[in-house]
C-alpha cells in the first residue's frame, strides 16, 4: 500500500513538473513573438492576433480591390496602356482574370466591385494644357468591365469634369466622391442621380450602407471626427469624435461589411454595429504591422471577421495583408463616439 502511494506522489509531482516546463515554453513563445499567452484561450487565438502578409509575387500593383461573390482580394497591375486584374485563391498564386485596355492620353482608375460581382472603373482622358504646360483631365466615364476584356461605356446623368476619387456600391446604388470632397449618389441601373447633393466625404475613408453614408473629417480642433449622412435627405444623423482614455487618435480609416463597422487607427481597430457608439478594439497597433498610418491607402472588410489592408513602407514598396478578427472578450479596451 505504501509502495502505491510512493508512486502515485512521484507520478503526480511528475505531472506537475512537465506543466511547468509546459508553461516556461508558452511564455518563453510569448516573449519571442511578442504575444501576450496567458490562458489556454490565448494560446488557441495568439495566431489570429498577427496579421498575414500576402505576396506579391514581384508584381508592382496599381490599385488593389475586392470582389464580394468571389470573396477574393484583387490586384491590379499596369503595363502600358494594359490594365491586368489578378486574383488570388488562399494561399495559392495570384492568376489574371482578365485585361483591359485604354487609349492615348488615358488611364482606367478606381477599380471597384458592385456587390453583385461586376467590375467597374473610371476611364479618364487628359489633355496638355499649353497655358500651364501640364496635363489636365477632359473627360472621364465609368465603365463596365465584361469578362471578354471589352469595357462597356455607362452613361450617368450630369456626371460632370470633377475628378472621380472614389466609388462606392450598395445594391444597385453607387456613391461617388470627386476630388473636391463633393459626393453624388447614383441607380446604377436607371443611371441618374438620386438622394442628396450637399454631402462632403473623403476619398478611400468612407463607407456606404443602408442608406447611410459614413467619412471621415476634421472637428474645429483639427482632431479626425467620423459623419454620419443620411443621403436621402444630407442630412447627418450622427457625427462624433473618437477618445480612447487619455489618448488623442489622429488618423482614422473606415470599411465595412454589412452592418459591421471596422474603424482603424493608430492604436489598433476597433469594430461595432454601423448604428453603434461603442466600438470594442480587436487588434492592437502592433498586430497590425503597419509602422506608419499615414502610409495606408487600401482597407476593406470580407466575411467571416476577414478584413485585407495595403501600405507603403519608407521605401515606397507596396505590402498587402490579411487578417482574422478575433472575438471581442470581456475585457476588450473600447473607444467611445462623443456626439
Amino acid at each position: 500500500m505504501r509502495r502505491k502511494v510512493i508512486m502515485l506522489l512521484c507520478c503526480s509531482t511528475y505531472f506537475l513538473a512537465c506543466l511547468g516546463v509546459a508553461g516556461c515554453q508558452s511564455r518563453k513563445i510569448a516573449k519571442e513573438t511578442g504575444m501576450a499567452v496567458e490562458s489556454k484561450t490565448d494560446v488557441k487565438t495568439a495566431s489570429l492576433l498577427v496579421s498575414e502578409e500576402i505576396s506579391l509575387e514581384g508584381f508592382e500593383p496599381e490599385q488593389f480591390s475586392y470582389n464580394p461573390v468571389d470573396n477574393l482580394p484583387v490586384m491590379i497591375s499596369k503595363k502600358g496602356d494594359t490594365y491586368s486584374v489578378y486574383e488570388r485563391k488562399g494561399t495559392y498564386e495570384w492568376f489574371k482574370k482578365v485585361s483591359y485596355s485604354c487609349g492615348k492620353n488615358e488611364i482606367l482608375d478606381t477599380f471597384v466591385y458592385s456587390t453583385d460581382g461586376k467590375m467597374y472603373c473610371v476611364r479618364k482622358r487628359y489633355e496638355k494644357d499649353k497655358r500651364y504646360q501640364k496635363k489636365v483631365l477632359v473627360r472621364q466615364n465609368l465603365m463596365r468591365g465584361n469578362k471578354d476584356g471589352t469595357l462597356k461605356e455607362i452613361t450617368l446623368k450630369n456626371l460632370g469634369i470633377k475628378e472621380i476619387k472614389d466609388i462606392r456600391f450598395e445594391g444597385t446604388a453607387l456613391a461617388i466622391t470627386f476630388s473636391d470632397r463633393s459626393v453624388r449618389f447614383y441607380n446604377i441601373e436607371e443611371r441618374y442621380a438620386l438622394g442628396a447633393d450637399k454631402i462632403r466625404g473623403e476619398a478611400g475613408k468612407d463607407v456606404f450602407y443602408d442608406f447611410c453614408y459614413f467619412t471621415v473629417s476634421s472637428s474645429s480642433s483639427g482632431e479626425p471626427m467620423i459623419v454620419d449622412y443620411d443621403i436621402r435627405s444630407g442630412e447627418k444623423i450622427k457625427s462624433f469624435l473618437l477618445t480612447d482614455k487619455s489618448k488623442s487618435i489622429r488618423s482614422v480609416y473606415l470599411a465595412n461589411y454589412h452592418e459591421n463597422l471596422y474603424i482603424m487607427t493608430e492604436y489598433g481597430l476597433y469594430v461595432g454595429n454601423y448604428t453603434d457608439n461603442i466600438f470594442y478594439c480587436r487588434m492592437k497597433r502592433e498586430d497590425l504591422k503597419i509602422e506608419d498610418m499615414e502610409s495606408l491607402f487600401f482597407v476593406r472588410a470580407a466575411r467571416d471577421n476577414t478584413l485585407y489592408y495595403a501600405w507603403k513602407d519608407e521605401k515606397f514598396r507596396v505590402h498587402l495583408a490579411k487578417i482574422n478578427i478575433p472575438e471581442k472578450t470581456k475585457d476588450s479596451v473600447f473607444i467611445e463616439a462623443k456626439l
